[in-house]
C-alpha cells in the first residue's frame, strides 16, 4: 500500500501534465508564431479594422479619420487591473471629449460580456468585441501567459487623424495611462481647450 500511493499520485501529475499539453497543442493556433505581425510602431498606419461595440454599433477605425484615437487592448473584462484601467478611462473621458479624442477598448470578450463590463461601471465609452482575434493579431497584442493561457497584451495605441501610428504604450499602466496619453497629446500639440 506505501508504494501505491507514490505510484498513484505520479500517475495522476503525468495525466494531469498530458492533459494540459493538450489543450496547449489544441489552441496552438491562438498563440505568436513567427510569421504573426509584430505591432505597429510610431510613425507606421494603424491596422483598418470594423468591430462591434457592447452595443452591437460597428465602428471602423477608417470612419475616425480627422480625429486622435486612443485604441487601448486590454486582457479580460471585470478584472482587477482591467477594471482599474477602464475607469481610469471612463474618468478621464472628458479630457479626451475636449481635444476630440475617441476612446476605444479592445479585447476577444463577446459583446455581451462588453455589455455587462460596461454597465457595471458605467462606462461611457466603446468597448470593441474582437472575437476573431483578427483585431489583435494585426496589432500583435495577442500572446500567451506563461507560454499556455491564450492573452491580449495590455497595449495602448495613440492614432493621429491621419491614421498612422503617433505612440505605442508597451505594458501599459492601468493606473496611469490615460494621464501618459493626455500629457502626450499636449507635447503633440493637442492642448486641453481653455
Amino acid at each position: 500500500m506505501k508504494t501505491f500511493l507514490p505510484m498513484a499520485v505520479a500517475a495522476l501529475l503525468g495525466l494531469a501534465s498530458l492533459a494540459m499539453l493538450l489543450v496547449a497543442c489544441a489552441h496552438a493556433e491562438d498563440g505568436p508564431r513567427a510569421a504573426d505581425p509584430v505591432p505597429p510602431k510610431a510613425g507606421d498606419p494603424a491596422p483598418d479594422f470594423a468591430l462591434p461595440d457592447q452595443d452591437g454599433t460597428v465602428h471602423a477605425l477608417r470612419d475616425l479619420r480627422g480625429q486622435w484615437v486612443v485604441l487601448y487592448f486590454y486582457p479580460k473584462d471585470d478584472t482587477p487591473g482591467c477594471t482599474r484601467q477602464a475607469c481610469t478611462m471612463r474618468d478621464r473621458f472628458a479630457d479626451f471629449a475636449a481635444r476630440n479624442v475617441r476612446v476605444f477598448g479592445i479585447n476577444p470578450d463577446s459583446v455581451a460580456s462588453h455589455q455587462a463590463f460596461a454597465r457595471k461601471h458605467n462606462l461611457n465609452f466603446p468597448l470593441l468585441s474582437d472575437g476573431d482575434r483578427s483585431v489583435v493579431k494585426a496589432y500583435g497584442v495577442w500572446g500567451r501567459l506563461g507560454g499556455l493561457v491564450p492573452l491580449t497584451a495590455r497595449t495602448t495605441f495613440l492614432v493621429t487623424p491621419e491614421g498612422m501610428v503617433a505612440k505605442v504604450y508597451p505594458q501599459a499602466s492601468p493606473m496611469d495611462n490615460a494621464d501618459e496619453i493626455l500629457a502626450d497629446l499636449a507635447t503633440l500639440g493637442v492642448p486641453a481647450p481653455e
